[in-house]
Order: structure tokens, then sequence, then C-alpha cells
């Protein structure tokens, strides 16, 4: 009996594994268009496209929650002409599937945010010289992956 038990946690965990590295690739590439959605829906100035890829359970390291994320974001986009947004280095990690088939991701990039306020740029985030290095956490809800945690 115990051999079975062992067994089928082995088969388990094997299976979670393999799910993992298959969904990867594709998962990966999902979250980098979803991230780069959300780059250009800030640039565009859509506060509702923007919203969509930030989780209603949002929190960070700084006390922001949805609220506070998403007043920023407003006022970012209502206190500048123009946005402009840099992303380098993405690196994207599949953290983990659990049993309702949610998938959990990392993602770690360098980020500058550039603004434009009559006429003069202004950075918003990140270095001068070196972008500031951000990393979020996502999770799938639905059809499209969500941040629902982020230090910077």
């Amino acid at each position: 009996m115990r051999k079975r038990i062992i067994l089928l946690a082995l088969f388990v965990t094997i299976f979670i594994i393999a799910a993992i590295f298959i969904l990867s690739p594709k998962e990966k590439k999902r979250i980098k268009q979803d991230i780069t959605s959300l780059k250009t829906a800030v640039a565009h100035k859509d506060i509702n496209e923007a919203l969509q890829y930030i989780s209603r359970d949002y929190n960070d390291g700084h006390h922001n929650n949805f609220e506070s994320f998403s007043y920023s974001i407003q006022q970012l986009i209502d206190n500048f002409d123009s946005i402009n947004i840099i992303m380098t280095g993405m690196k994207i990690s599949i953290d983990s599937v659990n049993s309702a088939k949610t998938v959990f991701a990392a993602c770690s990039m360098g980020l500058k945010i550039f603004a434009r306020y009559e006429r003069e740029k202004t950075l918003v985030f990140g270095g001068i010289v070196k972008p500031a290095s951000v990393k979020m956490y996502l999770k799938k809800i639905n059809s499209n992956y969500q941040i629902y945690h982020a230090q910077y």
C-alpha cells in the first residue's frame, strides 16, 4: 500500500514537472506578449486596457494595492503629454501550476519610464544610466496574465 502511494506521488510530481516544461515556451511567449500589451496601453494612455493586466489583489513592498497603483498609473497618464517605457533584459520563468490549473510566473527586467511634459523630457522611473531592476509575479486569470506582486 505504501509503495502505491509513493508511486502515485512520484507520478503526480513527474506529471506536474512535465506540464511546466511543455507549457513553458508557449506560456513564456504569452507572458511577454501581455507585458508588452501593458506597456503599450500605458504609452497610449489607455487606462482601462492597462488595468486588465493588474490583479485586483495586487500588492508590493511599498504598501501599494490595486487602488493606489491604478491611481499612480492614472496620474502618470493625466499629467504627462507622452510616455515612453523602456524594458531591458526580460527574464521570464514559470513558477508553478496549481490544482486549479492556474499558472504562476515571475518576470525580472530593467525598466525606465520617460515622460514628456511641456516639451521637457523627464525620467519618471529608473536610473539615468542603468534601468531600475523590477521583478513581477504574475498569475494567469482567464486568458491573460495579471501582475499580483512586484519588487522594485
